[in-house]
């Protein structure tokens, strides 16, 4: 009883932050990592938990680790995941009753972490270790040593020793890419690529709770057009990052991912926000995440132009135009999905390409020069699902 009681009142949580994420003017909780360290994460946009396969050697019903596509540079990469008790959440298949989503909203948002355990990192030839915190998450920065790590995907295993007598480990894969990128990009999740309704509140936080996910609608065209854009600068041996940071909460991973995989969103790396009140949690400002999450990027990769994409529903010009103004040489183009009544022009979209939905974005971005005009969209996309690009973290960064 006492679990539920914790769900309803982290449901109830979660309405409160929608409804007021826009109105703080800052951060009131800090990171665990520091401001400038690598970002929180979870599994990729697209892959999610089907590259990491649970193997539990004993007491299958006492644990698993949900592994997040790590990523890195050459010199250096980060793995990271949480350990929690129980099964893996699995997704519904087909329509659900609004009793029945809201019950498995809940089951996502209640989660019991397993605290204080020791985790080993196997990758390329190297092994490093740590200790799950107090939620169940564990970041392990893995060093380069004398070898460089390649470019691509590199397999990683890592083990969780729960008990003396038990362990469970998992498989996955990190995301390598060159520090000398041409492009990056950067995009919000809700009302840019899923039609949440933000712009209003409390049926936003509504839709969160009780929607059947697997109705979740996407923004018409904009998997074409980031997997166009995706591809515009990508050769091939490595695309073009795909980060996807959003306010939403770690526990909706699974969900969020689902959906950018049914969809056939390009690969990349998928970070959310750990809510919550305590100094281990992320910033309530999703004005301050935000900024972290992608200043965390900006030093990971320090030559690449960033493109970033968001909507004009909350405070995604704001927080571009700041990191614009901080990083002139950095921010190639600025991309804003006009929706409702914030879609009248003014200062707050000075020198941003604006759009409805993902052809309006397509043809702007052809104007723009960002994606060449010959060829349809289709012939030069990337790859979508369900293989992943750097997951839910910023490594080099970190202190």
């Amino acid at each position: 009883m006492a679990r539920w009681c914790r769900a309803v009142f982290l449901s109830a949580v979660l309405i409160v932050f929608v409804a007021a994420a826009a109105f703080v003017p800052d951060g009131r909780a800090g990171r665990r990592d520091g401001a400038d360290g690598p970002a929180e994460g979870g599994p990729v946009g697209v892959q999610v938990e089907s590259a990491a396969r649970d193997r539990q050697q004993k007491g299958k019903d006492r644990g698993h680790i949900q592994l997040y596509t790590g990523y890195g540079t050459p010199e250096r990469i980060l793995v990271h995941g949480r350990v929690l008790e129980g099964k893996p959440y699995s997704m519904p298949q087909g329509k659900g009753s609004v009793l029945g989503n809201v019950a498995r909203t809940l089951k996502m948002l209640e989660t019991d972490e397993i605290p204080d355990r020791p985790v080993t990192v196997l990758c390329a030839g190297r092994k490093a270790t740590a200790v799950t915190d107090s939620e169940g998450f564990f970041r392990i920065p893995v060093e380069c040593g004398a070898r460089p790590f390649r470019p691509g995907e590199i397999p990683v295993k890592i083990e969780v020793k729960l008990s003396p007598n038990g362990s469970i480990e998992t498989r996955g894969i990190v995301l390598v890419y060159p520090q000398a990128l041409s492009r990056v990009i950067v995009c919000d999740f809700d009302d840019t690529l899923c039609q949440t309704g933000m712009d209003k509140k409390l049926s936003a936080a509504w839709k969160m709770l009780a929607r059947d996910p697997a109705r979740m609608k996407p923004v018409p065209s904009m998997s074409e057009f980031l997997r166009a854009l995706a591809a515009a600068e990508q050769n091939a041996k490595q695309p073009t990052p795909v980060f996807y940071v959003s306010g939403g909460p770690v526990n909706f991973h699974p969900r969020i991912s689902a959906f950018l995989r049914r969809h056939s969103f390009p690969a990349g790396v998928l970070m959310l926000r750990n809510l919550g009140l305590g100094s281990a949690n992320d910033p309530l400002s999703v004005q301050k995440y935000k900024t972290q999450r992608i200043g965390s990027l900006l030093a990971t990769f320090e030559r690449g132009q960033f493109i970033l994409i968001g909507d004009s529903g909350e405070k995604d010009p704001e927080i571009y135009a700041a990191l614009r103004k901080k990083h002139p040489d950095r921010i190639g183009a600025i991309m804003i999905r006009q929706m409702g009544q914030t879609a009248k022009k003014g200062s707050r979209f000075d020198r941003m390409i604006l759009f409805k939905d993902g052809a309006d974005a397509l043809s702007a971005a052809v104007e723009e020069g960002l994606i060449k005009a010959q060829g349809a969209p289709e012939e030069r996309a990337a790859p979508a699902g369900p293989r992943p690009l750097p997951s839910s973290s910023s490594p080099p960064a970190e202190k």
